[in-house]
């Protein structure tokens, strides 16, 4: 079988004969992989990084976690590897990669989300903060089902698609629920249970009215 050389655009017998081609900057070992730190600008990237180690371990040989190669380096690195890992399939040595285990999936607890008024980090980057009014049924078929209309100036309530209404409960979730609701009432003047706006300056403090306190 003849392969293809990039160096001479002629053909060789074997992956060896075309780094041999290259000469001595082909011939690469660990010992010449450890180099002095680069400028950012030219330092191999974590995809080549990652892919010239995903070539290594399917012919069987160590990662290099240290790599420090240029950009130029580990692509030409990975197209010789590239061209060991053909050969490793025709003759029977290549080595399946593994599957990247899937990052365990965060449990994101809507449950604990009380109903009440939010304030969270824009989700659009319009605005500094987004303002949102939480409803849970206490009856009836979406008995515990948690709804979400956004508050927009003095306007009532508006209604969200779906879609919107788990981004903002994603977005209450991933916060400090009791700072969101607290931001909520500094920010508007309004209770963050009730909505109503504060009057006194012990509710204003606290961001919630004597009488949602008391409840």
């Amino acid at each position: 079988m003849s392969v293809k050389c990039g160096n001479c655009k002629d053909y060789h017998e074997t992956a060896a004969d075309v780094r041999a081609c290259y000469g001595p900057k082909a011939a690469r070992d660990d010992e010449s992989l450890d180099r002095r730190p680069l400028p950012a600008s030219k330092a191999a990237t974590d995809k080549q990084k990652a892919f010239l180690n995903s070539l290594r371990e399917q012919l069987g040989l160590p990662a290099l976690p240290d790599y420090n190669g240029t950009k130029k380096d580990a692509s030409q690195a990975i197209s010789d590897h590239l061209i060991d890992v053909e050969l490793a399939k025709k003759e029977g040595r290549w080595i399946a990669p593994r599957k990247a285990e899937a990052p365990a999936a965060t449990e994101i607890k809507f449950s604990e989300i009380q109903p009440g008024y939010y304030a969270v980090k824009s989700l659009s980057g319009n605005n500094d903060l987004d303002f949102f009014w939480v409803t849970v049924p206490e009856n009836g078929k979406w008995k515990s089902y948690r709804f979400v209309k956004r508050i927009v100036g003095g306007h009532s309530p508006i209604w969200m698609p779906k879609s919107a209404q788990m981004a903002a409960l994603k977005a209450i979730a991933g916060t400090d629920a009791a700072k969101a609701q607290k931001l909520f009432a500094q920010e508007l003047g309004r209770c963050y249970r009730c909505g109503k706006t504060l009057t006194d300056d012990i509710s204003r403090e606290l961001g919630i009215g004597p009488v949602c306190r008391d409840k």
